[in-house]
């Protein structure tokens, strides 16, 4: 597992290590995050909540006004969070992969709705982006996975965790181009994800 950084100290590593609400986002076999975990969360203490629907891409379904309202109950689940700090592990990319978006595209679609989940408690977010897989099932680079990096690096409060050696669904529905996580893989990324969170020590001040 690789945590991926490029300013640790925007994070504010003293607050970081006292995250009071985790919030799952993305594709429905993140669920699975909330079948495997006790609530509250050891060693965190913090509150678990979801907001997961699958075969949803970032550029259609996660849109302000859509049927299924994902943007919008995110949205809602980081407004009425306790008090404190908020990490939202966001696992998602697979579809608008499928769907050949440009990795500019998901950029842009990813800032926007970083801005509005925010909103007014922006400070208290940090993002946990779980990178969608290194090559496709045809052997190039996913456009989503440059794209995802790309976020990393521009944007604040976003941190990243890298799925390589992760277990990929090679046959069958939702096989697609070679990028879909097995179940036992989002249970994989939450244990990374709680790793991450608890090594936020005070190492660093604010």
């Amino acid at each position: 597992m690789t945590y991926i950084s490029t300013s640790l100290q925007d994070y504010g590593i003293k607050p970081w290590a006292n995250v009071k609400q985790v919030i799952v986002a993305g594709q429905s076999n993140a669920v699975n995050v909330m079948n495997s975990t006790p609530t509250p969360i050891a060693p965190t203490g913090a509150a678990l909540a979801y907001v997961c629907q699958g075969g949803t891409s970032l550029k259609v379904h996660w849109q302000p006004g859509y049927q299924y309202h994902l943007r919008e109950n995110l949205i809602s689940a980081v407004a009425t969070a306790p008090a404190g700090k908020i990490a939202v592990l966001w696992i998602q990319g697979e579809s608008d992969q499928d769907a050949l978006e440009s990795a500019s595209s998901y950029v842009a679609n990813f800032a926007s709705l970083k801005t509005d989940v925010e909103g007014s408690r922006a400070a208290d977010v940090l993002w946990l982006i779980t990178y969608i897989s290194s090559v496709t099932k045809y052997g190039y680079q996913p456009s989503m996975r440059v794209g995802q990096q790309q976020i990393v690096g521009a944007l604040p409060r976003v941190m990243a965790i890298n799925t390589d050696g992760y277990a990929i669904q090679t046959t069958g529905i939702g096989d697609g181009l070679g990028v879909h996580y097995q179940n036992s893989a989002c249970v994989q990324c939450w244990q990374d994800a709680l790793t991450l969170m608890s090594s936020l020590t005070p190492t660093i001040e604010p």
